[in-house]
């Protein structure tokens, strides 16, 4: 199947989805995604990638497994969140769900997402050359060795999501480190910096930070304060 010049529009996507062009290849085996090209509230995106026994997955529950590669030049996240850079509700769509409880990471699905954004702008901070895996297995969502540029100085993300054991209160775990960081442009791009060290601003130099973490999210995906244990600097 090849698609092109596809605009699809629905009331959660008021702006519109446009694909240029796709190709699709359907077997018993798998799915084999192509050249697709797209564009979503100005970013320009691309992916390629495979999906191993779609049929057997949804038949018999046997397991999925596959692989995406996935690339965009830039991202506004308070475009695609709805908010605005000050974190106040903007008209943007929102493409939340309305379902009531925590997102199920199904069973029976090992599935790797690699990723490259050029620049992906959230809240005040615009991050540079932005890269890394996300995997789904086992019921967990990983994000692995996820890498990027901001504030003169490098970040580096790891963490996961789990339903595994408990559905209502997912297991979450994060772990970042920071080099190199300035201290001045942190102190105006971080709300939380400004709370705990307000002297940040008569401050020049460099910012490092390590920090791990675990503990659970309630039934509306925020963090249970009282599960939060971890150490860093």
């Amino acid at each position: 199947a090849d698609i092109t010049n596809i605009n699809y529009k629905s009331k959660d996507y008021p702006t519109g989805i446009n694909i240029p062009s796709s190709s699709l290849l359907f077997n018993t085996a798998n799915i084999t995604l192509s050249n697709l090209t797209g564009k979503y509230l100005g970013t320009n995106f691309s992916a390629a990638g495979t999906l191993n026994n779609l049929v057997g997955y949804m038949m018999e529950n046997q397991p999925l497994t596959g692989n995406l590669a996935a690339t965009a030049d830039q991202m506004n996240l308070n475009d695609w969140l709805g908010t605005s850079a000050t974190g106040n509700e903007s008209t943007a769509p929102a493409t939340t769900s309305a379902s009531s409880g925590p997102f199920l990471v199904p069973p029976g699905v090992n599935f790797a997402v690699n990723t490259s954004v050029s620049k992906v702008k959230y809240d005040k901070v615009d991050y540079d050359n932005i890269t890394g895996t996300l995997l789904m297995i086992d019921e967990k969502v990983q994000f692995q060795n996820v890498k990027a540029e901001a504030l003169d100085g490098s970040i580096l993300i790891n963490g996961s999501y789990s339903t595994k054991i408990n559905k209502e209160k997912p297991d979450i775990s994060l772990s970042y480190d920071v080099k190199n960081m300035s201290v001045q442009k942190a102190f105006y791009a971080y709300n939380t910096i400004k709370f705990l060290m307000p002297v940040g601003k008569y401050l020049s130099g460099k910012l490092h930070s390590q920090l791990s973490m675990v503990g659970n999210l309630d039934e509306k995906m925020m963090p249970l304060l009282n599960s939060l244990t971890g150490k860093g600097n």
